[in-house]
């Protein structure tokens, strides 16, 4: 049985492919964290592909990788079952709005 919260993840994980798919002017997705998520992720991301077209690939390197790969915009969307401080957050969300005004 799924646990409330790897739904909350799926959902959460599926939402950030569709916003960051809508963003990206390549038809590919980048992501990479935390290796939890990764068996849902990974059955997410095909079924994302083939409703859209876009491909999704996510780098199960941890939720400290994941972290800063979205902290240099190395990637789309990261996953990650640490916290972020909020300076990251503010960090993050100004970046994503100065690159592709989101």
């Amino acid at each position: 049985m799924i646990s409330k919260r790897v739904r909350q993840l799926s959902v959460a994980v599926v939402l950030a492919l569709m916003a960051a798919a809508t963003a990206a002017a390549d038809p590919g997705l980048a992501g990479a964290g935390g290796t939890a998520i990764y068996p849902v992720l990974a059955n997410r991301a095909a079924q994302y592909r083939a409703l859209t077209g876009v491909a999704v690939n996510y780098q199960p390197i941890g939720s400290g990788g994941g972290i800063q790969q979205i902290e240099t915009g190395t990637v789309a969307f990261a996953n990650s079952d640490m916290p972020l401080p909020p300076t990251t957050v503010t960090l993050i969300e100004k970046y994503w709005q100065r690159e592709h005004g989101i």
